[in-house]
């Protein structure tokens, strides 16, 4: 609100900031009760449940004419439905303003990307900010291959501590011996290797936002893999394995 003459004049985009702030909180709060069971319930109004899922749970159960929400609707039971929604809404609450724009913000948490909308999306396959001295493409197949890396996490284990080893320890690492080559049994400068390894962990998380989410913007990629889920996160890999042979053919042609 802005106070000018002893009027009050209420801008509306600070009401959009002040709504994402209160969802943030409130997210946080819930966050707090789960790992405290001490923790009293907190009255309707200032529950995101009702507040937020369960009126985003209201319009993606209504049907659509712009899209079928395709892997919400694998999802049966309804309470898998609000688990999986309250995720999302969790996830991003920073950003919540009202339903509609939420699902529309993270559409491809509800609505699998397609493999036409994963063509007009695809990220360069380069390592930006390198010394001269290293090579900055990568192959398609090697970003595919350091990505189903993540795979090798069993369901049971599927989690955001897992996925950040895999893909820091693994994913990366072996990215960033690719493109040392011999010289990583050499004595390097530090900040030298440092450059390397941050531009494969930019290159890959950037393809991870493509391949899950088509570049849209939203939680961290590793959390997104966790609220997907292990299968789901596959499928869209193979998806994204889809469109990167494609433009590869194309190149060819």
């Amino acid at each position: 609100m802005k106070y000018t003459r002893g009027d009050t004049v209420v801008g509306f985009e600070k009401l959009w900031f002040l709504q994402r702030r209160h969802a943030a909180r409130y997210a946080s709060i819930d966050a707090d009760r789960e790992s405290n069971a001490y923790l009293t319930t907190p009255s309707p109004s200032h529950s995101l449940i009702e507040l937020a899922v369960k009126p985003i749970i209201a319009l993606l159960d209504q049907p659509s004419t712009s899209s079928d929400y395709s892997f919400y609707h694998t999802m049966i039971h309804k309470h898998i439905r609000e688990y999986f929604v309250t995720a999302v809404v969790n996830a991003d609450a920073q950003n919540y303003t009202n339903p509609s724009e939420f699902i529309q913000r993270n559409i491809y948490f509800f609505d699998r990307p397609s493999t036409e909308a994963l063509s007009v999306t695809i990220p360069s396959l380069e390592l930006h900010k390198l010394p001269s001295s290293y090579s900055n493409t990568v192959s398609p197949d090697t970003i595919i291959g350091l990505a189903g890396l993540l795979l090798s996490i069993p369901d049971e284990a599927w989690c955001l501590n897992a996925l950040k080893g895999v893909l820091y320890r693994e994913a990366i690492s072996r990215g960033l011996k690719m493109t040392l080559g011999e010289s990583v049994e050499q004595s390097l400068d530090e900040a030298e290797v440092l450059k390397v390894e941050k531009s494969w962990t930019k290159l890959m998380h950037q393809y991870l936002r493509w391949a899950l989410v088509a570049s849209k913007p939203g939680p961290d990629g590793v959390e997104t893999m966790r609220i997907l889920g292990r299968e789901e996160t596959g499928r869209r890999l193979a998806t994204a394995e889809e469109a990167l042979k494609g433009l590869k053919n194309e190149s060819i042609d």
